[in-house]
């Protein structure tokens, strides 16, 4: 991910993002392998199988949670502050504040079943740490390092 930042009347003004997409084995540069683009998604693996399910926090897909062919698995709502490992049960979770109520919710999948390469990267006591460290960016919205590790 490239951060295009422009200067503009002395301002720093962000632009969109540039995202690039490589295949890990042969380094080849590929199309983006998901349907939607920008950084308003939140990458989490609810379902604890080894890939990403996203939800989105702008726009038309605000709320929904999507799988990686961008079809509309469940609609959460609400305003997206962080998601990963925050409880000790299979799959990652999404904690949610609702403005109107006041209250922030905490959702994951009551079916997930973690595959044995997310037992193995849940054990590892870097990514517990990562999870907590806020300043890393780590499973927070507008971070692409969920997605890279």
């Amino acid at each position: 991910m490239r951060i295009t930042r422009k200067v503009i009347n002395n301002s720093i003004v962000d632009t969109e993002p540039e995202d690039f997409y490589f295949d890990l084995i042969s380094g080849k540069e590929i199309e983006s392998p998901v349907p939607f683009k920008g950084s308003n998604f939140m990458p989490i693996d609810l379902t604890g199988d080894g890939y990403h399910e996203f939800m989105g926090n702008e726009g038309e897909l605000d709320g929904w949670v999507l799988d990686t062919k961008g079809n509309k698995l469940a609609f959460i709502g609400g305003v997206v502050i962080r998601g990963g490992k925050v409880l000790d049960r299979a799959g990652e979770t999404v904690m949610v504040y609702y403005p109107n109520e006041g209250v922030v919710r905490i959702w994951g999948d009551l079916d997930a079943v973690e595959s044995p390469y997310n037992q193995k990267r849940f054990a590892n006591p870097y990514h517990k740490r990562m999870q907590h460290f806020m300043g890393t960016g780590y499973n927070h919205l507008h971070s692409h390092i969920s997605c890279g590790m």
